[in-house]
């Protein structure tokens, strides 16, 4: 039987913190520190996937590496569902492809601005926010922090360089952003071929997203929900990348044993 390491990912060594019952990071788990040399093994993609979605609710430590941080997460939230909603929040966090996470930036952005400008509000999302949570609307939608859609927009571009890729709900948060872009004349910082969808990222990977906390993570928080969605699109990403090494290396095998028979 094939034997698989875990240093096919790519790291020189990464450790998994497992998250404890009362929300702290517990002590790392050494079984689950990977050397080049030491590498702990398994016997195929299923047992593989089945120690990775047991402890996909941890944060990764990249240790020692030099890996690019050319990934940001987007996350917006609303007054509607439309592409022409208005925006209230916008945040944005640079990340590596082993969840390890950069700068970071949150605003809030003035909504009565953006409905002059001609941007839409639902009753149904309105009525939502009151219904999830009202304190947390109230936060985001008053206060001396709140900046102008061009202040707004100025800090996301500078943010954004050409070469990061844009991680978002696709359809929703790049979208919505962008037809503020549209609305205030402003250029859009990203080139469109940087757009990537979480989704479809998970749904490749064949990710449980079950698993995951989503009722403590998933605030609706902009910043906060950019962290939790780092995590399972970064557990999806190394997935990928041991599906790949592991295809290849069977690939190989297979293209050695027909070369014998020759």
């Amino acid at each position: 039987m094939a034997r698989y390491t875990f240093s096919t990912l790519g790291t020189d060594n990464i450790k998994y913190y497992p998250k404890l019952a009362n929300g702290a990071q517990g002590c790392p788990i050494s079984d689950w520190t990977v050397n080049i040399n030491e590498a702990m093994t398994w016997n195929s993609v299923e047992d593989f996937d089945c120690l990775m979605l047991e402890y996909c609710n941890t944060t990764v430590e990249t240790v020692g590496s030099s890996e690019p941080m050319n990934n940001v997460m987007l996350d917006i939230e609303t007054l509607g569902t439309s592409c022409n909603s208005a925006i209230i929040q916008i945040a944005l966090i640079r990340f590596s492809d082993s969840g390890e996470m950069g700068d970071m930036l949150s605003i809030k952005v003035d909504y009565n601005e953006q409905l002059q400008m001609g941007a839409e509000q639902s009753k149904e999302t309105l009525e939502w926010w009151k219904q999830t949570n009202l304190k947390l609307f109230e936060s985001l939608t008053t206060g001396d922090d709140i900046l102008s859609v061009r202040d707004a927009l100025y800090k996301v571009t500078a943010f954004i360089t050409k070469q990061d890729r844009i991680w978002s709900h696709s359809y929703f948060d790049a979208s919505i952003l962008s037809n503020l872009y549209r609305l205030a004349n402003i250029q859009v910082p990203w080139d469109y071929k940087k757009i990537r969808d979480i989704r479809t990222l998970t749904d490749i990977a064949n990710i449980d997203l079950g698993k995951f906390d989503w009722k403590e993570e998933k605030t609706h928080d902009s910043l906060d929900d950019c962290k939790f969605q780092i995590k399972y699109c970064s557990t999806a990403l190394q997935l990928i990348k041991v599906y790949i090494k592991i295809a290849q290396e069977k690939w190989d095998e297979e293209d050695k044993n027909s070369n014998k028979g020759d």
